[in-house]
């Protein structure tokens, strides 16, 4: 049930957390944090950090991905799933490959090579621009699914509170999903100000969080998932003896007729691209 190119992409998503997190955990915790390390700036730590950059990178590709798998099968009819998947694939993991070679050798060449590539430098655009593009496109894709989504919800003739509690549903579901609220992280405060302190402490939270919601939002909380573990459970427990058959096949006749998820967009098959619930 869960073998689908939706939840493959999901499950991209979800590498590309763990290991930028890692790599980032890596970078300062035996490089930034070490001074003789730092000194020496052998080539192993220009490497972490440059790997570090193209996780970064394929990181937020990935939640470009998301959005543009969205809002492909809401407006085709007919949509080719795996091959969409291998277009994801090149788009998560092929193309950040190109900024973050170019800022090597070019920072390699004409940058500061002191430090492990650490400091700051305006090289670092060659891979902040692919990312600040990245997250437009996938604002702009956002603003289209919840066009179709609003258009979708009017032509059932629901009543407008309805609409707004699914509208502003969807998007607390979009902006962890695609990385819109990194949209507001270049907006810096007043230094040393109040507000610089309660800036920084939000932008920490978002950032290190932003994983964890989205886990919550598509697998901890999501019913399609839960009803599938619960299945495997049962299974388990059927197959080991701790459950009668009886109770096996009640307990899926009960979870097949009071679970009734909610999804936010449906292709023509009305298969789930997304559920909120």
């Amino acid at each position: 049930q869960l073998n689908c190119a939706r939840v493959t992409i999901h499950k991209h998503l979800f590498l590309t957390y763990i290991l930028s997190g890692s790599v980032w955990i890596i970078e300062f915790g035996a490089i930034v944090s070490n001074g003789p390390v730092l000194f020496e700036n052998s080539f192993w730590c220009r490497l972490v950090h440059v790997l570090t950059q193209y996780m970064t990178t394929c990181n937020y590709y990935w939640m470009f991905c998301e959005g543009l798998f969205m809002n492909v099968v809401i407006i085709q009819t007919f949509t080719i799933e795996h091959y969409l998947l291998k277009v994801c694939c090149v788009l998560g993991w092929v193309v950040p490959v190109l900024p973050a070679s170019i800022y090597a050798v070019v920072r390699h060449l004409y940058g500061d090579n002191s430090r492990c590539w650490t400091g700051s430098s305006p090289l670092q655009w060659i891979i902040q621009g692919p990312v600040i593009f990245s997250l437009i496109c996938s604002f702009i894709l956002s603003i289209n699914i919840l066009r179709v989504l609003i258009s979708k919800l009017r032509a059932t003739n629901t009543d407008r509170y309805h609409q707004m509690r699914r509208s502003i549903r969807a998007i607390l579901f979009l902006i962890p999903l695609l990385g819109l609220h990194f949209l507001i992280m270049p907006l810096h405060t007043a230094k040393g100000s109040q507000m610089e302190y309660i800036y920084s402490i939000f932008s920490a939270i978002l950032i290190s969080f932003q994983g964890l919601f989205v886990a919550i939002l598509l697998c901890f909380v999501n019913e399609e998932v839960i009803s599938v573990v619960r299945r495997k459970v049962n299974q388990y427990l059927l197959h080991s003896g701790q459950l009668d058959i009886r109770q096996s096949n009640l307990s899926s006749a009960m979870e097949s007729t009071a679970l009734s998820p909610k999804k936010l967009f449906s292709n023509v098959d009305n298969k789930p691209i997304v559920n909120l619930e």
